[in-house]
């Protein structure tokens, strides 16, 4: 059974109130949905005078369109009107997306949409009113509902495990190692959180060789924010009772905003200092081409 939930910018998913579900159930009555599956790509590609084929010099993904047929169920005429105002408000168009999740038997997952324009209704059939629903996806990879989370430390000259995993996460024998499994069909961006005490610490994805590196000490009470989402990247330094700080300034020019490729990725914290209790959290969502 496939169902939709549209959360509104400032709303919540758990707060059904603040969202708009289409299911098979009252008041809004899904029929179809397309462009849920695999993204729409473009080759790009140039040619040659005398040269036989093309050369293809990368494929880009393009956004992503999900449409949706609905039926408006009122309780008499008065009432089907009134919900369709109430739809009406909830999927206005703004400038900030929303977040569309996407339920069936087997999944749920979730992407950053807009709606392209207000409900489009169409034929009624006395309480029965058809509309239809685009929303435009900048992104075209649906994301996991929920976050997984690695950790790698230094703390009393050793290497712990103070927490709780899914079991998805494995660690490595090795101290400030963990090992992260990526299950998605396309890579992740990660979010990496630097507690101090550190001195130029570095975050290293053993897997693909990459490395991000700060030249800064962080103190005790300081933390450091990277954010390698594409259009979204960050390296933000926290301190307390202070407002954040963008720290790029501090970034090892050799550094690259590395994510984690599908599959296994090994990953090894590094830091001029190996005796600083400093802490590592990489938390990540994975991404998928299609549900």
């Amino acid at each position: 059974m496939q169902r939709m939930v549209y959360v509104p910018p400032g709303g919540n998913v758990e707060l059904p109130e603040t969202c708009v579900e289409f299911s098979l159930a009252p008041p809004y009555i899904i029929g179809s949905v397309t462009g849920t599956g695999g993204p729409e790509t473009t080759v790009i590609s140039s040619s040659v005078p005398g040269v036989d084929g093309v050369f293809v010099h990368g494929i880009r993904t393009e956004s992503r369109e999900v449409t949706c047929f609905i039926h408006v169920d009122g309780e008499d005429r008065k009432d089907m009107y009134r919900k369709r105002f109430e739809l009406i408000k909830k999927l206005t168009p703004g400038q900030e997306p929303g977040l569309l999740y996407y339920f069936n038997d087997y999944t749920v997952k979730r992407i950053a949409a807009f709606p392209q324009s207000s409900p489009s209704f169409t034929e009624r059939i006395q309480n029965y009113n058809r509309a239809e629903l685009r929303f435009l996806c900048p992104s075209p990879y649906w994301e996991d509902t929920v976050a997984q989370s690695g950790y790698m430390a230094y703390i009393d000259g050793g290497f712990r495990f103070p927490f709780q995993f899914k079991p998805s996460i494995s660690f490595a024998a090795l101290r400030n190692r963990t090992s992260l499994t990526n299950a998605g069909s396309v890579a992740a961006p990660v979010e990496i959180t630097i507690r101090g005490p550190a001195t130029n610490p570095a975050v290293v994805n053993e897997t693909t060789g990459e490395r991000f590196q700060v030249r800064r000490d962080l103190a005790e009470g300081e933390t450091l924010q990277i954010r390698t989402k594409r259009g979204e990247k960050s390296v933000k330094l926290f301190r307390a009772g202070q407002e954040p700080e963008d720290a790029f300034q501090y970034i090892d020019l050799r550094s690259t905003f590395f994510q984690l490729v599908p599959g296994v990725n090994a990953l090894r914290y590094e830091s001029d200092n190996e005796t600083e209790h400093a802490r590592v959290t990489v938390r990540f969502r994975e991404w998928y081409a299609g549900v």
